[in-house]
């Protein structure tokens, strides 16, 4: 397997008086870099130049004083000297940090090696930032493995391992995602879902929810709060407490609307979730539907079977407009008449209405803001008068 490494240079490897020290290096036996070698090196420029030899390109990135430093040190190491010139250091310019992103990205553009290995251990001034950008880095560029090394210090200046900060990173990539999921109810694509598969079932939730796919919410409810649990229950995710628990009451609010009997209830609180984190179209979806559900709950008794649920929906709307009843829908016409003309339809009509008319006007491009003003009014009064009227007086209770 042919490597290209990416070396940050550093002023390591001398001790107070300016003799060469050796240290020694190890790794770690998750790092799954055969070629890596235990034993003394000056540093872990030198370390991996020892390693790979010329089976490896480089990349070296310093600021002139580290790069003259690293100069100085491989004078008397023929090899290490060699690959050093051959493979001419980058100086970093005034602006280092932005710089060494600069070239980072040029270096794996134009390499042909497929694997990477950017060694941050001497980049102690940005090592944070780096990492970050790095493990970022790694789930975009997805043609290139891109191994991120760290050397820990075991023993100060005497004994270091090296490690693989992947393990690291991700954990803030996850800790991302599930942030992104608490506060938006949708999973930014930055985590390798075939690993984690929590990931992968909470994305399929989300997608699920955002194109209003009703069944598929649920159907991917129950996988998704069993690999939640594993995640909790991991060591290996210590610190994401908080924000797992987070996740798991929106999911348990689920659950809850899952457990509900009457789908137009279910609807109901699925629109006034949903309200509550700004989808407002998902919302006025949910509650328009919820309506007619309602009343098809209460003439469950006069309704035809295997009628198509978006015809019984539009019939039941031209219903409560006061239009005559469709006969493809309804069975017992004349009767079901009579019992419809001592119900009062007034505020169910006039909540389709209102409901209606929003739904339209969300749906044309960048409405101005008082538009939407009022759009966010006329949604809360609409769940409010269906919580009130449909929820708590069922209003055609005697139907």
């Amino acid at each position: 397997m042919s490597y290209h490494i990416i070396a940050i240079l550093g002023k390591a490897g001398k001790d107070r008086e300016g003799n060469l020290v050796k240290s020694t290096y190890s790794k770690d036996s998750d790092l799954k870099i055969n070629e890596l070698a235990n034993g003394e090196f000056i540093n872990s420029t030198h370390c991996l130049i020892e390693s790979f030899g010329e089976s490896a390109t480089y990349t070296f990135l310093g600021t002139s004083d580290s790069i003259e430093f690293q100069q100085n040190i491989f004078a008397n190491l023929p090899q290490c000297k060699a690959i050093f010139e051959t493979n001419k250091p980058i100086v970093l310019g005034d602006n280092e940090l932005e710089s060494v992103f600069h070239q980072i990205l040029e270096s794996i553009k134009s390499t042909h090696e497929n694997n990477i290995i950017l060694d941050i251990t001497h980049g102690y001034r940005h090592q944070p930032i780096i990492a970050s950008f790095a493990s970022t880095l790694g789930q975009i560029n997805t043609q290139k493995s891109i191994t991120l090394l760290f050397a820990k210090e075991l023993k100060p200046r005497e004994e270091y391992q090296y490690i693989s900060l992947e393990k690291y990173s991700q954990i803030s990539l996850i800790a991302l995602s599930l942030q992104t999921f608490v506060q938006t109810l949708s999973v930014p694509n930055i985590v390798d879902k075939k690993e984690y598969p929590f990931i992968d079932t909470l994305t399929r939730f989300s997608n699920a929810l955002h194109a209003n796919a009703f069944a598929q919410i649920f159907g991917q409810l129950n996988n998704t709060k069993n690999e939640l649990q594993k995640i909790k229950n991991s060591v290996r995710f210590g610190g994401l407490e908080k924000i797992l628990d987070e996740v798991e009451r929106i999911l348990n609010t689920f659950e809850t609307i899952k457990n509900i009997k009457e789908q137009y209830k279910q609807y109901y609180e699925i629109s006034r979730f949903m309200n509550e984190k700004g989808y407002y179209l998902i919302a006025i979806t949910y509650i328009k539907e919820a309506i007619p559900l309602y009343v098809s709950d209460k003439l469950k008794d006069f309704t035809k079977r295997n009628v198509r649920p978006y015809d019984k929906s539009k019939a039941i709307e031209e219903m409560i407009k006061g239009n005559p009843l469709d006969r493809s829908v309804f069975d017992d016409v004349e009767y079901l008449d009579k019992k419809l003309k001592e119900q009062n339809f007034d505020g169910l009509k006039k909540m389709i209405e209102n409901i209606s008319k929003i739904r339209n006007d969300l749906a044309h491009i960048n409405p101005k803001p008082k538009e939407l003003t009022e759009i966010k009014k006329t949604l809360n009064s609409t769940l409010e008068d269906f919580k009130n009227k449909c929820l708590i007086q069922d209003c055609l209770k005697n139907l």
